[in-house]
């Protein structure tokens, strides 16, 4: 097993495998290639179990904090926050994930768990309170979430394969769960306006659908 420990380090005020003292950044890191730049006040855990793993960090502000974990063979993430009180999570356990999380604004939280092979999983929050959470588990899943305003939030789960789901969500209070269990399925959501709810279940195989909500609409769809 390679064990090849390279870490770069820039602007990094104080580096502890268990403990940074107030004020200060913290960093773990087992194994594998991880590139931080960073500013007092935040806060990383980085653990890398495996071979090939990359990881990418970039955060700015107060009181930002990450927690990943990579386990198996060539997963591949990418974090940045900028401001203050965000939240990110990353599990990848399997060979050749991608993620990428990015929040710009307060109090966002990211969850993001890849299973299998060659998971692709992107989030973008813009503004506050957000919170998204992907889990894929299987093979070549992708999934996009893209929140802006104000206390959005989604959940999505995918198993399978090749199944694909891209969801965007504008303005405030907005809510979105999809579920995919098959293949091939495929599901495009958009909301804009205050308090849409869209609950999405595609169950089998090559299901599609596409749906924009304006403004205080319900939606539950089911496809077999």
């Amino acid at each position: 097993m390679k064990t090849n420990n390279s870490l770069l380090l820039i602007n990094l005020l104080l580096v502890s495998h268990s403990y940074a003292g107030q004020g200060f950044g913290q960093i773990q890191q087992i194994r594998d290639y991880s590139t931080l730049f960073q500013v007092e006040g935040n806060i990383s855990v980085i653990d890398q179990i495996g071979d090939n793993h990359s990881a990418f960090i970039e955060q700015v502000g107060l009181n930002n904090s990450i927690a990943t974990l990579q386990t198996g063979l060539s997963s591949e993430f990418y974090i940045e926050q900028v401001g203050e009180q965000n939240t990110a999570t990353l599990t990848q356990d399997g060979g050749n994930h991608y993620a990428t999380i990015k929040q710009f604004g307060e109090l966002n939280q990211s969850y993001v768990q890849q299973s299998g092979t060659d998971n692709w999983a992107y989030v973008l929050q813009n503004g506050a309170e957000h919170w998204a959470a992907i889990e894929q588990f299987g093979f070549a899943n992708l999934a996009t979430v893209e929140q802006a305003g104000y206390q959005q939030e989604a959940y999505i789960s995918q198993q399978g394969e090749q199944n694909t789901i891209q969801l965007e969500q504008y303005d405030a209070s907005n809510q979105a769960i999809i579920t995919q269990q098959g293949n091939q399925n495929n599901a495009d959501l958009t909301q804009n306006g205050v308090d849409n709810y869209a609950a999405i279940y595609q169950y089998g195989d090559g299901n599609k659908i596409s749906i924009s909500q304006q403004g205080n609409e319900f939606l539950e769809i089911t496809q077999e």
